[in-house]
């Protein structure tokens, strides 16, 4: 199994809008990185709740597969 891990930045400074950075390092040769700040800093708006559930959907979606592939891994241990 890699050595992959995540971690979700939240940036809130006065006067500025919010930034939010996650990062999904996969193993040594594979990760993603998402940045996102809403379009106004007095607001957010429908699209930034939009932007917002679709990464939430996509990190469930990958930690949904994650488990599925230690699962398996799992049980070809057990197997062996």
């Amino acid at each position: 199994m890699s050595d992959g891990h995540s971690y979700t930045t939240i940036s809130a400074e006065p006067g500025q809008p919010v930034r939010i950075r996650v990062d999904l390092y996969l193993g040594a040769d594979a990760w993603i990185a998402f940045c996102r700040s809403p379009a106004r800093p007095g607001g957010v708006t429908g699209q930034d709740a939009r932007m917002a559930r679709m990464l939430a959907d996509q990190a469930a979606a990958y930690a949904a597969e994650v488990e599925r592939l230690a699962a398996a891994s799992t049980t070809d241990d057990a197997a062996a």
